[in-house]
């Protein structure tokens, strides 16, 4: 009979045992998840709402075809060369848009010389963009964004003939993506609808339509 209680107490004792380790093993675990869930949300709330830090880009973009579209000249490509400059973020609640000008140091256009399929005709240039406006889909260090930019080009000759102009001004409107590669640099990839005119300047204004994509290194300062 004594060994009797004297198993049964063992056993009860493992019992007890058991559950306190299950019961500290479960505390242990939610005790774990909270402290992530809670990390990764202060994260996001520093991540949104961080002092701003100005950034210098080095960009390259490429448009391989043109289009009609309000532009007429069509199968044209252009390649630009351009660094920009981040210089300030506008807040608005959730909303954050940053505000970039830029230089283009570099810019290249080929075009049909018909507009259509003719003997080819080059043109190369410099330009500026005042205004370039990067819009986050969501907070953090990596994210989609909405961009759209304004500027102008000076061409070496006339475009796209003697009838047309050397200014020519620039818009475009795309999406893209940012992704943080390390504490000081990013890279951003993604696509956009770019258009070149003279704004009906000059006699002839055919306009270029194109699919442009771009890529950019940030250095962030």
């Amino acid at each position: 009979m004594c060994t009797q209680n004297i198993k049964s107490n063992r056993t009860s004792i493992l019992v007890k045992d058991k559950l306190c380790s299950l019961v500290v093993c479960i505390t242990f675990l939610l005790m774990s998840h909270f402290t992530t869930v809670k990390a990764q949300t202060l994260d996001s709330f520093l991540d949104q709402y961080a002092p701003f830090s100005p950034s210098l880009t080095a960009s390259a973009s490429y448009a391989p075809v043109s289009f009609e579209a309000w532009g007429t000249i069509q199968n044209a490509q252009m390649l630009f060369l351009s660094s920009n400059f981040e210089h300030h973020q506008i807040q608005s609640g959730s909303i954050r848009i940053g505000v970039s000008s830029g230089i283009i140091f570099a810019g290249w256009l080929r075009y049909p010389s018909d507009g259509i399929d003719g003997p080819r005709e080059n043109r190369y240039g410099l330009g500026f963009v005042p205004l370039d406006l990067t819009i986050p889909f969501s907070s953090g260090q990596n994210f989609p964004f909405f961009t759209t930019s304004f500027g102008f080009m000076v061409m070496n000759r006339s475009f796209p003939n003697e009838l047309g102009a050397t200014l020519n001004y620039l818009l475009d409107a795309g999406i893209g993506y940012r992704y943080r590669i390390s504490d000081n640099n990013s890279i951003e990839f993604g696509y956009k609808l770019h258009h070149l005119s003279n704004g009906n300047t000059s006699i002839e204004n055919p306009g270029i339509d194109s699919h442009m994509v771009f890529l950019n290194f940030y250095f962030h300062l």
